[in-house]
């Protein structure tokens, strides 16, 4: 991602040096936000009153600049009472910094709520989606942060308001182009209201062209006209969103499952049997990206999903983060080179992933790697215990009657495979870890790991493809011991003279290696059966993927924006397993 080349004026006003342009008004930007853009969308009116009863909404914003609008929509979302959820999906080619934000809309007492929260949670300078969740308020923010086409190629939403807040068309005619006013339309629900400051004859033409009546308004402070648009065709009813679902599974995928759910205005009933008793009941985990050389949906997937998890188990549980940074070794030179390209991929934030030599590893002075410095190990059971704190857990199978639930979702690990109704190519994978009263000062992984824990070291894990045993094996342990000793032959050796906690469990991947989400094919029936989803398949990245994957899941099942960009949607569906 490029920088933004932002500063701030002799007379505070923020400005692209970039563009030549500035981010807002002088003589009052938050009025001109309120002016422009929630009037211009009737947004009162659209959040207030019986036809706002029950109602999600969800705004497209091109331009997310200093977050103004956004601060702003929020703080008339709220006073509405709206009873529904708010998604703002807004993109962003040249994000700016988090203290450059603070200071922009510091000017606004009004908005310190909302501005604090915003900036909190505000975006690395790296390419990708973004996610915000401001469960006190019911909002949600998407940030793309890519081009603006890009973006929306990448967007499966419907929008019921459109923000157009680029810099000036004269200055940025990308933003302004039919090619964009097109893509708008294609997202935009019949009905909806667009929004805009610029009255220029090729922008008012092109909106027509794309299928929007237009208007000029009174305009804000020197500009004395504005545009406000709505997209031709019949507004339609929403479609009933499920009030009540049923999540097979108390591991990380159902906690986090059951946490989206509250997110989302969703009651939900867990079942297991054995809450946290599968391999999310390990004594820590790592929360690491699966790094995939190249700009592609699967490096991008793993790099928005690694990016989320981070900033959502921080939030909500700091108190389960044992620590910061993984160093990755590499094994060999052909890795450590695949490793100094993928540092340099747009979807890591600069000073993510850092390749070091060999030398600057004490554990490990011969190799090189990469560390990945935002990674987290995690004590599982407390984040556990946040996600799920006042949900009910039902420690049953989940039951033959679900009449009461609108939907089910699976995400029982590899409780799954005793499943008839799904018919999905799935693989359960043994996996063994050993844990150690030795100190530890780092995490580390290479093919395997070795993490601190609050009492010691863990280290693994086995990969015994095709085996759902749970039993502790000798051979197991030798196996982790020979692994180890790869990386640490001292300590793999001072090792064998000590008693080692061994406890294996099973993870589930799939042919293709990539996690399953969505709606199922049920084999008897030959047809799609909307009410059961699954949610599996996440192998070894459960922390990583469980957080943004659950999110999808509850966006799938409620309509609202999906988290997930179109090209990784499509990689995850259940449906790519039919057919030749």
């Amino acid at each position: 991602m490029t920088e933004a080349d932002f500063y701030f004026t002799d007379d505070g006003t923020p400005r692209s040096e970039r563009f030549g342009d500035i981010y807002y008004s002088p003589q009052d930007g938050l009025a001109e936000s309120r002016t422009v853009f929630l009037e211009g969308c009737h947004l009162r009116q659209s959040w207030a009153g019986p036809r706002a009863e029950g109602r999600d909404f969800t705004v497209l914003e091109l331009g997310f600049g200093t977050g103004l609008n956004i601060a702003a929509a929020v703080q008339l979302w709220i006073r509405s009472g709206c009873p529904g959820n708010l998604h703002v999906f807004t993109v962003e080619a040249f994000v700016i910094a988090r203290d450059q934000a603070a200071t922009a809309l510091a000017n606004w007492p009004e908005l310190a709520e909302f501005a604090q929260a915003l900036t909190a949670q505000w975006p690395a300078n790296r390419r990708g989606f973004h996610h915000m969740d401001f469960p006190q308020w019911r909002v949600s923010v998407t940030v793309a942060l890519m081009e603006v086409e890009a973006a929306l190629d990448a967007w499966e939403g419907q929008a019921d308001a459109v923000f157009l807040d680029g810099f000036s068309p004269a200055v940025n005619p990308d933003m302004w182009s039919p090619a964009v006013f097109a893509r708008i339309a294609a997202h935009t629900r019949p009905g909806a209201r667009l929004a805009t400051f610029t009255v220029a004859g090729h922008v008012r033409r092109g909106l027509q062209a794309a299928g929007f009546t237009v208007a000029k308004c009174p305009g804000y402070g020197r500009k004395r006209e504005r545009l406000e648009a709505v997209f031709i065709g019949e507004c339609q009813s929403p479609s009933p969103r499920p009030r009540r679902i049923a999540i097979a599974g108390a591991g990380i995928a159902g906690a986090c499952l059951a946490w989206q759910a509250g997110l989302f205005g969703v009651e939900a009933d867990i079942f297991d049997p054995a809450p946290g008793s599968g391999a999310s009941g390990n004594p820590a985990a790592l929360v690491t990206p699966r790094l995939d050389a190249g700009d592609n949906p699967i490096s991008a997937l793993f790099a928005d999903a690694f990016a989320y998890a981070v900033g959502f188990y921080g939030r909500l549980a700091p108190q389960a983060v044992i620590g910061r940074g993984v160093w990755q070794c590499a094994l060999d030179d052909r890795e450590q080179a695949r490793f100094g390209r993928i540092s340099q991929q747009a979807g890591f934030a600069a000073g993510d992933l850092v390749p070091f030599g060999a030398g600057e590893l004490p554990d490990a002075p011969d190799l090189g790697g990469l560390q990945i410095t935002p990674a987290l190990y995690v004590s599982p059971a407390e984040l556990l215990g946040v996600l799920m704190a006042g949900r009910p857990i039902v420690r049953t199978p989940l039951p033959d009657d679900l009449s009461g639930y609108d939907a089910v979702v699976l995400a029982c690990g590899d409780g799954i495979l005793d499943r008839p109704d799904v018919a999905l190519p799935l693989q359960p994978v043994r996996g063994q870890i050993e844990s150690a009263a030795e100190d530890m000062d780092r995490a580390m992984a290479w093919g395997g790991y070795a993490v601190p824990q609050a009492a010691g070291m863990l280290f693994g894990a086995t990969h015994d493809r095709g085996d759902r045993g749970t039993d502790v094996r000798r051979a197991s342990s030798e196996a982790n011991l020979a692994n180890l000793a790869r990386l640490l032959p001292d300590r793999a050796a001072a090792l064998r003279d000590v008693e080692l906690v061994s406890r294996a469990s099973v993870r589930v991947t799939s042919r293709d290696h990539l996690p399953v989400l969505g709606p199922v094919v049920d084999p008897r029936l030959g047809e799609v059966t909307p009410a059961i989803h699954v949610l599996t398949g996440l192998g070894s990245r459960g922390f990583c993927l469980a957080p943004l994957l659950a999110k999808a899941v509850l966006a799938n099942l409620t309509g609202l924006a999906p988290p997930l960009t179109a090209a990784a949607a499509r990689l995850l569906r259940p449906g790519r397993f039919v057919g030749p």
